[in-house]
């Protein structure tokens, strides 16, 4: 027992001692130390010697006199200087000129040599004479910098000293002292002892200030290469140039490093530095404070002004004399000073950062001191500037803008710590798998999602990439690596048995002997887009073709040939399902869902496999059948047709018998994919009418070449309609009572084929209606009649009315119709011959529109006839509410007019009822004389036809004296005069009858 607590009390001290005596050393080192050294630094300004003294120094008094014309001798000076009051300091106010000074005054001390100091760092050039006797004592100048003290008077500090003799009792000096820049001329007596000691300051203090600032330099661009950041090195740029606008401040900017600097050179090094110094401030401003700077915003405006200002005094410090350039120096360093100190203060304003809040103080000091003679230049303050001491600035600043720095060291430390715990972070929660592999194909490390993708367990140390992933993957991703291009390829995984493969998205690249990637499961968004592009081409209820996909099938069938250069025949069936919405509105769409269904397994039992299936509507279909034969095509149209009207549709208890309709088409050449689908669906409509709902179209089939003219008819109409073969016809309109004494006409629209002949006004009607052309169709038409018309004016004194057919699409298109009114206003003499035909039908469509219509043409001053008039079912309700100034009975009343004795009654009572409104009656497709003889004894006003005329030619219109003149049956012109005389406007009548001035 003894021995062990003897063991245990002696190991006590031996363990507890040494961590104890490091603590005492740690303390030691860190607070006591320093605290030393603060207190000595303390103690020794107030009970110490100051080991530079500058007791031994007396301002002098001097009296000082400018030099206006350079030419005055000493003599000359003396006796002016005398009148001169005693002043301590003259500024020269930038002035180049010579300045004289007297100094008279007792030597101050009593032993010793004296020493008289110029200390004005601008003063060039002094010389100076003993003022009773005018006895030369030296002259120098800036370049004897370096004179050795043999010399009376030589350049010392940052001025110039002269040494007098020891026995001098009485100081009387004449000295002329030359500047160049904003002087200040003052003159200090020195004791010999306490010069050399201000010297040995002098030197010590630039020496103090180039190592510190250089230290710092230094260290900022150590800092720059470590951290690899180059607002460093900016710093490091900037921290010289503040030296050396700090050794200019103070007049020692002639040295460098221990060197003299060739007096020749520094005009240019000045201005040089200057310039440099406020670009780097300014790119270093922007560097520190990019961040906030975009931030605050509008302040990009002042450094892009202050770069500006940089260049132009870059391009001033190299062109301009030392002498001119220094103005320009004061302006633009004053706008760059204000425009830094405002940048700084807004920034520290707006982001309370501790690293603005440094540099800010840094520049500001550097500013001030560097620029203190800008500032006492500019703003007369050389007493309060003179005042700061430029080193004392330099060396503060230098010391603040080593706190910034070590400030935006500890921030960035602090950042990189933040990113890499993020980076961690996101490395681990990414739902993306992230990997890195060696060049052998091994997993060297992945994140939680690359494991939970490939399904690899972590603890096993051995994954090779081969073991998951398909044959030729690892040599993919080798590739990829290896390019460095960013490229993405996907890799699909090597499935097991009985299991789908996943596919992944894989990114790689070689980095440091390794290569880092990323993959990304993308098995659902492969087989998402797998069945988009199936859905792209494919129904989604039947899984057949949809219309892209069978509009793509039929043009790859076009373009392909089995032998070059000849064309494979094949046919196109279109199916349409009989009264199949029945199904859906009786037991709703799904039940009719299910027998499509059905019925497209029953097509796909009779269709070969080289047939393609496709539906295009609610209950349409179109097939493919490749087979070039037309009675194979048409024998499967009618298994089909059997087929899909065979057994019932069993849907749960319910059964549905469904009928089919099918056109077949034989496609034998190449041709528009729709075109050829709307020919196969014409022929199915025309089944729907046959028996056994069966239509085969074969390749000369009429209706197909109809079609084909029809294409060429709306080519022809999509190019000019000047030139596409259209002209005018116009069938005489005959007033029954004044048959002599009336020349009116309808327009009517003709067109001429390749061929010279004249293509049915109908199928142009119908090819402008289909291509939408036709409201430039009526609007060629209308423009034509118009001109027309007003060229020929004076020949068709007889004409009162020329009817012109508009189509109601082009009444309904607004663009056409504000058209229209702006051509009315361009022809507006003749519109009192214009009569509008407006078809029956189009006018009751809208009524509140079509009466808005009428009321403006006629306000205009043209005529509105209502067309067709009869084939309506609402024509004599709506009648009263149109002002309409005629109508033209339908056509097919007055034609079928012997052969239905209803047909005569509704023309009867359409002219009565046209009289008792006040309305003009025309009758249409008038062909024979008896019909003529009848509708003269209903009182109608006019009639239209070929018993009258057919369509004529616009020259016949003009060479004719009366639409009677137009008539050969001798019958029906024996009726006319007949009539004629009776209503007493016969051909011989002298007096013209205005009774119906229509």
């Amino acid at each position: 027992m003894a021995k062990s607590t003897s063991a245990t009390g002696h190991n006590a001290p031996d363990s507890g001692t040494p961590r104890l005596i490091d603590r005492l050393e740690a303390i030691f080192s860190r607070h006591v130390v320093p605290v030393i050294i603060v207190s000595l630094s303390l103690l020794l300004p107030v009970s110490g010697t100051r080991y530079y003294s500058s007791s031994d120094t007396l301002h002098a008094a001097m009296k000082v006199l400018k030099d206006e014309s350079g030419t005055l001798d000493p003599g000359t000076a003396r006796r002016a200087l005398s009148l001169q009051p005693a002043v301590l300091y003259r500024d020269t106010h930038l002035s180049e000129r010579p300045f004289w000074l007297s100094v008279e005054t007792p030597v101050p001390w009593d032993s010793g040599s004296i020493i008289v100091e110029f200390p004005s760092r601008h003063t060039q050039a002094i010389a100076c004479w003993d003022l009773t006797s005018l006895m030369p004592l030296g002259n120098a100048e800036r370049t004897d910098d370096n004179a050795p003290w043999n010399e009376s008077l030589t350049a010392r500090k940052a001025g110039f000293a002269l040494r007098l003799s020891q026995h001098v009792t009485q100081i009387r000096l004449l000295c002329r002292a030359t500047s160049i820049g904003p002087a200040r001329l003052t003159v200090k007596l020195w004791n010999a002892k306490a010069f050399r000691q201000s010297e040995e300051l002098f030197h010590r203090d630039v020496g103090l200030l180039e190592g510190s600032m250089l230290i710092l330099a230094v260290f900022a661009f150590i800092t720059a290469l470590i951290n690899h950041e180059g607002v460093f090195i900016l710093l490091a740029v900037w921290l010289v140039g503040n030296l050396r606008l700090a050794e200019l401040s103070i007049g020692s900017d002639m040295q460098w490093l221990g060197y003299t600097v060739p007096y020749s050179w520094m005009p240019v090094i000045r201005q040089l530095t200057v310039a440099t110094y406020f670009i780097v401030t300014y790119s270093m401003l922007d560097a520190v404070f990019k961040q906030e700077l975009a931030a605050v915003g509008r302040h990009q405006l002042i450094l892009r002004a202050a770069r500006f200002l940089g260049r132009a005094l870059l391009l001033a410090a190299i062109v301009l004399p030392y002498r001119t350039f220094l103005p320009v120096m004061w302006v633009i360093a004053s706008l760059g000073i204000g425009g830094v100190v405002f940048i700084l203060f807004r920034l520290i304003a707006s982001t309370h950062s501790r690293v603005a809040v440094w540099f800010a103080a840094s520049l500001s000091i550097t500013l001030f001191a560097s620029f203190s003679d800008v500032l006492g230049t500019a703003f007369r303050m050389k007493g309060l500037v003179a005042a700061f001491d430029s080193m004392t600035a330099t060396l503060l600043s230098s010391l603040i803008a080593a706190l910034a720095v070590a400030e935006q060291l500890r921030i960035e430390h602090r950042r990189l710590a933040i990113t890499q715990s993020q980076f961690q972070e996101t490395y681990d929660t990414t739902p993306v798998g992230l990997f890195t592999l060696d060049l052998d194909g091994h997993i060297i490390r992945g994140n939680p999602a690359l494991r939970r993708i490939m399904q690899y367990d972590s603890r096993s140390e051995d994954h090779p990439w081969t073991d998951y992933f398909e044959a030729g993957a690892w040599d993919k991703l080798r590739a990829i690596a290896h390019r460095r291009g960013g490229e993405e390829i996907e890799l699909r995984s090597a499935a097991a048995t009985g299991e789908l493969p996943k596919w992944f998205l894989l990114k790689a690249t070689l980095t440091r002997g390794h290569i880092e990637g990323s993959l990304q499961d993308i098995t659902a968004r492969k087989r998402a887009s797998e069945r988009l592009h199936f859905l792209a081409e494919h129904d989604a209820l039947t899984g057949t073709l949809n219309r892209f996909g069978l509009e793509k099938t039929i043009t790859r069938l076009m373009n392909t040939s089995a032998i070059p250069g000849a064309f494979v025949p094949f046919g196109l069936a279109y199916l349409d399902l009989d009264r199949f919405k029945l199904i859906n509105d009786l037991f709703g769409h799904h039940a009719g869902d299910a027998v499509l269904q059905q019925v497209v397994e029953r097509i796909n039992t009779k269709i070969g496999h080289d047939d393609a299936l496709g539906r295009i509507g609610g209950d349409e279909f179109v097939i493919v059948v490749r087979s070039g034969d037309m009675e194979h095509a048409a024998m499967l149209c009618h298994n089909l047709a059997s087929e899909i009207a065979g057994p019932p549709y069993q849907l749960g208890r319910r059964a549905f018998q469904v009928r089919a309709s099918i056109g077949m088409l034989e496609v034998s050449q190449a041709i528009d994919v729709s075109d050829a689908i709307s020919a196969a669906d014409r022929a199915c409509r025309a089944a729907k009418f046959k028996h056994d709902h069966v239509v085969v179209y074969r390749h000369e089939a009429a209706v197909l070449t109809e079609r084909a003219e029809t294409l060429r008819l709306i080519d022809r109409l999509r190019g000019d309609l000047r030139s596409a073969g259209l002209y005018l016809e116009m069938q005489p309109i005959m007033s029954v009572r004044t048959p002599y004494d009336t020349l009116d006409f309808e327009v009517l629209l003709r067109m001429r084929d390749a061929m010279g002949g004249t293509v049915p006004p109908v199928k142009v009607i119908a090819a402008a209606e289909e291509s939408g052309h036709i409201s430039e169709l009526d609007k060629w038409v209308l423009t034509t009649t118009l001109e027309w018309l007003e060229q020929h004016s004076a020949r068709l004194s007889k004409t009162r009315f020329v009817c012109v057919n508009l189509s109601g699409a082009s009444l309904n298109d607004e663009h056409f119709v504000s058209d229209i009114f702006n051509l009315l206003d361009a022809h507006a003499p003749i519109l009192n011959k214009l009569c509008i035909e407006i078809t029956e039908g189009v006018a009751l469509h809208d009524l509140v529109n079509t009466r808005r219509f009428i009321n403006r043409l006629q306000a205009a001053g043209a005529k509105i006839a209502l067309d067709d008039f009869g084939a309506g079912y609402t024509s004599f309700s709506y009648l009263k509410n149109l002002p309409a100034d005629a109508l033209k009975i339908d056509g097919a009343f007055i034609r079928s007019m012997a052969e239905h004795s209803s047909n005569t009654a509704i023309v009867e009572a359409i002219v009565a009822l046209a009289s008792n409104l006040g309305i003009r009656s025309i009758a249409e497709w008038v062909e024979d004389c008896g019909t003529l003889e009848t509708l003269a004894t209903f009182g109608v006003d006019y009639v239209q036809g070929w018993v009258i005329s057919p369509a004529q030619s616009p020259d016949a219109i003009l060479n004719a004296r009366s639409a009677a003149d137009f008539i050969e049956d001798e019958h029906v012109a024996a009726f006319v005069r007949r009539h004629a005389s009776e209503s007493g406007n016969g051909p011989f009548s002298y007096e013209r009858s205005d009774t119906f001035p229509f």
